[in-house]
């Protein structure tokens, strides 16, 4: 999908299979179907975008 710029049509024409197939596909594997989607159960990302939860690993509750 990153070598087609997220572009189904293109995809399709690229790997010579229907757009339907990459559709089915996308949704087979879990894969977003946007690059900002992300699928239930897909990677942790913390506020400041880095993988790993919600960027407060740090604090200290109460303070």
């Amino acid at each position: 999908m990153r070598r087609a710029g997220n572009n189904k049509a293109r995809a399709a024409r690229l790997l010579g299979v229907s757009r339907q197939t990459v559709y089915r596909k996308l949704l087979e594997f879990g894969m977003p179907d946007s690059p900002n989607d992300v699928p239930d159960g897909g990677p942790d990302v913390g506020q400041d975008g880095a993988p790993g939860g919600s960027g407060n690993e740090g604090d200290v509750a109460g303070e």
